[in-house]
Parts: C-alpha cells; structure tokens; sequence
C-alpha cells in the first residue's frame, strides 16, 4: 500500500489554454484561514445586521399604528397619541435608514466580499507553475470564483 495522496495533479484548459497545477484539498489550517475571513466580515456587518432588523421591526410597528389610526373616530383622544407615535416611528426609521448607508457604505458589497473568500480559497488549492497563470486567466475570461 502506498502513500495517502494529499496532492492532485489536474490539467484544467480556459480557452484552450492548458494549465498544469496541483490540487490540494484545504486542510485545517487553510479552512482555519477561510473561516477566519467569513468571521471577519460576518462581525463587520453585524452592526448594520442589527440596524436592518431594528429598522424592519419599527415598520412593522408603523403600519400597525397607521391601522389603528385609520379604524379610531375623528375626535377620540387616542388618535392624536398614535398621531404622535406614528410621527416618532417615520423619524426613527428615517435616522437608522441614514446610519445604515453610512455604516454599509464602509464595506465593500457583499458580492466582493464572497469573491473574495473564493480567491483566498483557490490560492490555498492550487499550486504550481501554471497556477497564478491559470488564476489570471480565469479572471480575464471573467470567470467568477464563486459560481
């Protein structure tokens, strides 16, 4: 019985150049890397995550005082409360909509973000001479890492 292979020749084409690179399934310090990068941008974001909900939930919370609003009489004094209540709420939701842009405005789209972990994902599988070649083609011929 032989050695356990944990390397892989592969010979992959991109517009029928061939490129001659080695695979290497991530091991745990690769996967270490990779999660650490999806941890990173997870935590970034989580700020604007709980802004998002906060802001979803004030809405909900809007219309329904709205409805209320709609189904009171014309002179009942709890009309003018939920007036008031509906006028704070249409502010709130107005100022997280403004941190939210500016808070999301400090990241790069989430779509880049992905790409990005891909790329990190295929420099820890791929080796070789022909890899950083390979690597190039793939992103001129605008090949996405992550489809």
């Amino acid at each position: 019985m032989g050695p356990i292979l944990t390397k892989y020749p592969v010979v992959l084409q991109v517009d029928g150049v061939s490129y001659d690179v080695v695979f290497t399934p991530l091991g745990k310090r690769g996967l270490k890397k990779l999660q650490d990068l999806k941890n990173k941008t997870i935590t970034e974001r989580a700020g604007v995550d709980a802004k998002i909900e906060e802001r979803d939930y004030k809405k909900e919370q809007l219309l329904l005082t709205e409805k209320m609003i709609e189904n009171l009489k014309e002179k009942d004094e709890k009309k003018f409360d939920l007036i008031l209540e509906a006028k704070k709420l249409k502010s709130e939701i107005f100022q997280l909509n403004k941190e939210i842009k500016d808070e999301d405005s400090k990241f790069a789209p989430l779509d880049k973000e992905v790409e990005k972990y891909e790329s990190l994902n295929y420099d820890l599988c791929f080796s070789g001479s022909k890899a950083n070649e390979l690597k190039n083609a793939i992103e001129e011929a605008d090949i996405s890492f992550s489809r």
